[in-house]
């Protein structure tokens, strides 16, 4: 019989967690800058957890009117830092793009 130190299990019996598995780490959040005008805006995070390993990140929208707006986002990793910008190619009248909190870890 193998051994192992840690298994979970689904209700159907199927093995999803096993010790031997890669799992997520949470390292942070940050929140990016409301941006009134069509322009990029750029910004960086440094942190020694992401060195040498691969980084995951998702956007959480700080307001619903994000959507409203027209905005490409591009997120990079160069070892230890995250390199961020957002490029503004629409915004509504008097309008501005919320911040966007956007949350990072490793895999």
């Amino acid at each position: 019989m193998k051994m192992y130190g840690l298994r979970v299990y689904d209700s159907q019996g199927t093995v999803v967690l096993d010790v031997t598995d890669r799992t997520p780490r949470i390292l942070g959040s940050f929140t990016t800058p409301a941006i009134k005008s069509k322009r990029t805006v750029t910004g960086q995070i440094k942190h020694e957890g992401l060195r040498g390993r691969t980084a995951i990140w998702w956007l959480e929208l700080a307001k619903p009117a994000s959507a409203a707006h027209q905005y490409d986002y591009s997120i990079h990793q160069d070892n230890d830092t995250l390199i961020w910008s957002i490029t503004v190619n629409r915004l509504l009248y008097r309008g501005q793009v919320p911040p966007l909190l956007v949350h990072y870890g490793v895999y």
